[in-house]
């Protein structure tokens, strides 16, 4: 992408709102971080650091008027470990012997995971929640479209969650066919969760909030607070 195409994806991102697709997926997942706070011991204000959403890729020529069309992209950051787990770790990159954070190579996470599993720590737990959270992107989408979940899950805009949920049963020491299982077994969860009035209209109300750049997770986690505890439904 050359220089004058980033200025006029910058240029008219400033004018208007992501997608509302995009935002609607990426609040899913932020409701779904609210949701599970209290279930991996973090409070509901720490679990979203912020949520980023940028045009990912310009084209030209694909109107019929020539304009340049943008596609969004968006990823919240996070606490993305339970709290017991997020302590192991620290404490074991207080060993000055163990590698930082920075340079900590994937398949040694995943042996790390084990020893928190062997101590007693509830990884499970930690799993299943990011899976149900994953989840709730796809099946927040799908909602918003009248379509099937099935549909958006297999769609371009959920190729990054289903690889997520990959990411997640290696690390926490399951197979291929474990992980199928588990997201198999937790989209009925979901699904009941976003038929919910309260939950429904916790992700419109972040979704609405969601600007181009970076978007305050604490600001987002409030949005979504104040539905859900907000109302009569």
């Amino acid at each position: 992408m050359n220089r004058k195409l980033r200025r006029a994806a910058r240029a008219t991102a400033r004018h208007k709102q992501p997608e509302k697709t995009i935002r609607i997926h990426e609040a899913g997942h932020c409701v779904g971080r609210v949701l599970g706070a209290e279930s991996l011991g973090w409070p509901t204000d720490e679990v979203i650091g912020y949520t980023e959403i940028y045009p990912a890729e310009i084209d030209k020529g694909k109107s019929q008027d020539g304009m340049v069309l943008l596609k969004s992209q968006a990823t919240t950051f996070g606490m993305w470990f339970s709290k017991p787990m997020d302590d192991f770790l620290r404490a074991r990159l207080r060993d000055p012997s163990a590698p930082d954070a920075a340079t900590i190579q994937y398949a040694e996470l995943a042996s790390i995971i084990a020893e928190m599993r062997a101590a007693g720590i509830d990884v499970d737990r930690w799993f299943t929640t990011k899976i149900i959270e994953l989840i709730l992107g796809p099946m927040a989408e799908a909602k918003a479209l009248g379509k099937s979940f099935d549909d958006v899950l297999g769609d371009y805009s959920s190729e990054g969650d289903l690889g997520d949920a990959f990411h997640l049963g290696y690390l926490s020491g399951k197979t291929l066919d474990e992980t199928e299982e588990a997201i198999d077994e937790n989209i009925g969860i979901a699904g009941r969760l976003i038929e919910r009035p309260k939950v429904w209209r916790a992700v419109q109300s972040a979704a609405e909030s969601f600007t181009y750049g970076r978007n305050d997770g604490r600001k987002t986690a409030k949005i979504i607070l104040e539905a859900l505890t907000g109302g009569n439904a």
